[in-house]
């Protein structure tokens, strides 16, 4: 497994080197020592934005590209827009016939998350405040029954 910043490590200064872990609880050990300081005991107060996000993928050779992207790969670039454009506008008109998503839909960004919600591939990448989330729950049992796992943990300043 691959804890990295990937291709965008080569452009950021104190970026944090790929490292490769043998054990979960090594992978732990390093993310609660790095990456999740007690802030709380510092004085920080408890809603302030995180230090860093966290994008999990399967594979260590995966790229940071969304759903919408990985789906239409073989359609031209310049199709992609009006593709785009024309699922959402089906999800909308279906969200219609419920009453609890027409606020959702009036609004672009609520729309597109709603959408990726339901599995709609869009252009949005999801990111979450835990090193952990990404993480398919197989990867501790893996390890400690021997096998050879990889993933990667994309890792991004949250201020």
């Amino acid at each position: 497994m691959s804890a990295h910043d990937g291709d965008i490590a080569q452009a950021l200064s104190g970026s944090f080197p790929p490292t490769e872990f043998d054990c979960w609880e090594n992978f732990k050990e390093l993310v609660s020592r790095e990456f999740l300081p007690n802030e709380r005991a510092q004085g920080t107060p408890p809603l302030v934005r995180p230090r860093y996000l966290f994008r999990g993928l399967g594979d260590e050779a995966w790229h940071l590209e969304p759903a919408f992207d990985r789906t239409f790969r073989s359609l031209p670039v310049c199709d992609r827009p009006a593709r785009h454009d024309l699922l959402l506008g089906n999800f909308r008109r279906e969200c219609l016939h419920f009453p609890d998503y027409r606020e959702d839909i009036g609004d672009d960004m609520r729309c597109l998350a709603l959408a990726q919600h339901f599995g709609l591939p869009t252009r949005l990448l999801d990111w979450t405040e835990s090193p952990y989330i990404g993480k398919r729950p197989e990867f501790p049992s893996g390890m400690t029954a021997g096998l050879r796992t990889t993933m990667s943990s994309w890792v991004m300043s949250g201020r």
